[in-house]
C-alpha cells in the first residue's frame, strides 16, 4: 500500500462507503459536498487540514484515509477522521495510516500535540488508541445525543515527547 494526499476527485469513491454513524459531524444523506471538507486546505503558506489516503498497490482501489485539522496557535493537529473501506479493516491500514499522520504531525510539522475524540462504546478504537500509546485525557460525559440517548466520549492524545519515546521503544 502507499500513502497519497486525497484529492476531491476521491470524495465520488468514498461517498460509497463512508460511515455516517461513526462520524457524526456528518448528516445524512451523505454526499461528495459535505465530504469536501475532509479535503487539505492551505492557508497563509501553512495546511489547516491535512488529508491523506491510502492505495492499495494491487487494485489501485482506495483502501482508507485520514484527515486532520491543524491549530497553529496550540501548535496541535486534530485527528478528525480515520476510515477503513469494508473488507479492509483489521488488515493493519489503520495504523499505517496513524504513523503516517503522526510522522506529519511531530517530524515534519514539528507540533507539540496531536489529539482525537473516540465515542466511549467504541471499544475496538479506544483498545486502537491506547496500542498507538495515545493517551485518554478524560471523558466528555454526555457530550453528544445519539436516538435520544446521551453518550460521552473520550479526549486522546500524544505529546511529541510521546512519540520520540515510542519511536524509539516500538
Amino acid at each position: 500500500m502507499r500513502i497519497e494526499d486525497l484529492q476531491e476527485e476521491d470524495l465520488e469513491d468514498i461517498v460509497e462507503w463512508f460511515d455516517v454513524g461513526v462520524f457524526r459531524f456528518f448528516k445524512e444523506p451523505i454526499n461528495v459536498e459535505k465530504l469536501r471538507i475532509l479535503l487539505p486546505l492551505v492557508e497563509n503558506k501553512r495546511p489547516s487540514r491535512i488529508a491523506k489516503k491510502v492505495v492499495d498497490k494491487n487494485s489501485a482501489k482506495i483502501i482508507g484515509f485520514v484527515s486532520s485539522t491543524i491549530d497553529w496557535d496550540n501548535n496541535m493537529m486534530h485527528i478528525r477522521t480515520l476510515c477503513t473501506r469494508p473488507g479492509y479493516r483489521c488488515k493493519g491500514i489503520g495504523l499505517f495510516m496513524m504513523d503516517e499522520i503522526l510522522k506529519i504531525c511531530f517530524d515534519v510539522l514539528k507540533l507539540h500535540r496531536a489529539q482525537l475524540f473516540v465515542d466511549e462504546w467504541n471499544s475496538a478504537a479506544v483498545s486502537f488508541y491506547d496500542k498507538l500509546k495515545f493517551h485518554k485525557d478524560g471523558l466528555m460525559r454526555e457530550a453528544v445525543k445519539i436516538n435520544n440517548q446521551y453518550k460521552g466520549w473520550y479526549c486522546m492524545s500524544m505529546l511529541a515527547r510521546e512519540w520520540e519515546r515510542r519511536s524509539i521503544v516500538d
